[in-house]
């Protein structure tokens, strides 16, 4: 196998991506977003701030200071990018592009600041004024960073279920869809605060919907199985499914009878006692959401991502992953070349991730290469699953070179921000298997400095985590007597 992975490196190196002469907004930002992933930190914050100083581009301005205000991280550099961030906004024209996103900027430096009603404001207002299709992505990943999980609960459940949004508001957003999301951001509560209970802190701040009538049932059920109290919750499921089956349904602007198997699947995933029964009801799930099987991988798809808070989560991921990668949406290179890219490739990374967690590495290693040739370096997933190879044939197969190169070949090729902490850190763990401490610490430093000491979960969490411990383990060889 190790000579195939090698030829496989050898390609990929042999075969660097162009980058396409920007016209568009969207190519222009992508243009300053690639140029910016390749710089430390620093430097990376510099240069946002001078691009909002002397640049003339309102969409390449907005981007600058949206990566101003996510890699401020420390007190002092938030308070500085606050400063310049109100001094663009002063300048702006009040509705112009600068001005949102300035003020979108503001309130991801306001959060991290500890003056999160001020942010909530801020947000509210960008989501009924309808600023841009990607306020909730900023409004999701600032609470997510800054650790409000109890937040991101309620407002998914308010902007999917709730009544407070016009239906300009909602069509603008694309609001109404299940509520998967809602157990995710439960579960990420309790891993952030285990002493909290969804049924008395959450439920109780869910009001009852006109639109969808059986919301706030299903919310509990939900906040039920956050708690752990699945059977209940399997109960309560299954109570919502008499009234829909019955003649007294009430009407509702959502068929909620096509989401109950994938809550179902969700409860009985997380219960981790009859994994056959969760795959039975993901059956049921794909079977009521064939006409739109984009939207049912999409949702898949999240509630992958929404079991990545425990080593013991992610193994349970391929439970049922596996039902989708062997299903006709995804067995063959055909049938995956008809689905968006990143969709694809994002369910496929996460099914390698459960298998690798799950100690299975030759079929890991099997679905990696699978992605490594159809999605990297295009995709985030793509560039995940090669740091994540890159890892395996280096620390675990003794091919530190093989591995280096491609982990180069990454930040070079695929630098996105999801994924180039992970790649700096494996990168220091090699130099600590080289025996080079100095390395080791920059290369560490530097991953630091990327994820920042806010209180990240999932990956980030353990990357931080990871990397403080190869910081130690540098910090020992190169000093063993301080080390005593």
């Amino acid at each position: 196998m190790m000579k195939h992975v090698s030829l496989f490196i050898t390609l990929i190196v042999l075969f660097p991506c162009s980058i396409v002469v920007a016209q568009t907004d969207a190519e222009r930002v992508q243009a300053f977003i690639l140029e910016s992933k390749r710089l430390p930190v620093a430097e990376r914050i510099q240069r946002a701030s001078e691009t909002m100083q002397v640049s003339e581009d309102q969409v390449v301005v907005g981007e600058a200071a949206r990566d101003l205000a996510r890699f401020s991280k420390t007190p002092e550099r938030a308070q500085a990018a606050l400063a310049e961030i109100d001094a663009l906004i002063q300048r702006s024209p009040s509705g112009s592009y600068t001005f949102r996103w300035g003020n979108l900027a503001k309130a991801r430096v306001l959060a991290r600041m500890d003056r999160k009603d001020e942010a909530l404001a801020i947000f509210k207002t960008a989501i009924t004024e309808c600023w841009d299709k990607n306020v909730y992505r900023e409004f999701f990943e600032t609470c997510g960073e800054t650790g409000q999980f109890a937040l991101m609960a309620v407002e998914e459940y308010n902007r999917q279920a709730g009544d407070e949004y016009s239906d300009e508001v909602r069509e603008f957003h694309g609001l109404g869809d299940d509520l998967i999301d809602v157990l995710c951001h439960l579960r990420s509560m309790r891993a952030d605060r285990p002493d909290s209970l969804a049924v008395q802190e959450i439920l109780p701040q869910l009001k009852e919907s006109n639109r969808r009538p059986l919301a706030g049932r299903i919310a509990k059920a939900l906040c039920l199985s956050a708690d752990d109290r699945y059977d209940e919750a399997l109960t309560e499921l299954d109570q919502i499914q008499a009234v829909l089956s019955s003649e007294d349904a009430p009407v509702s602007d959502r068929d909620e009878s096509k989401d109950l198997p994938l809550y179902r699947t969700a409860v009985l995933l997380f219960q981790g006692q009859d994994y056959e029964a969760a795959r039975d009801a993901f059956r049921e799930y794909m079977a009521r959401n064939a006409d739109d099987p984009e939207h049912l991988l999409f949702r898949s798809r999240n509630l992958a991502y929404g079991m990545d808070e425990t080593p013991n989560e992610i193994r349970t991921i391929a439970e049922f992953t596996q039902v989708l990668v062997n299903s006709d949406l995804m067995a063959t290179k055909e049938a995956r070349a008809k689905l968006p890219q990143n969709l694809a490739a994002s369910i496929l990374e996460k099914h390698r991730e459960s298998l690798a967690w799950r100690l299975e590495p030759e079929e890991s290693c099997r679905i990696a290469m699978l992605i490594m040739d159809e999605y990297y370096p295009q995709t985030l997933s793509g560039a995940n699953a090669a740091m994540n190879f890159a890892a395996y044939i280096a620390l675990d197969k003794g091919d530190i070179d093989g591995g280096k190169r491609l982990l180069n070949h990454i930040l070079e090729n695929a630098p996105y921000d999801g994924v180039v902490p992970h790649v700096k850190r494996v990168l220091a763990q090699i130099a600590l298997r080289e025996k080079n401490p100095d390395q080791a610490m920059e290369l560490t430093n530097e991953t630091l400095e990327r994820v920042g000491p806010l209180p990240e979960g999932g990956p980030l969490k353990r990357c931080l985590e990871n990397a403080l411990k190869t910081k130690a383990a540098a910090t020992s060889l190169k000093n063993p007597e301080g080390a005593k």
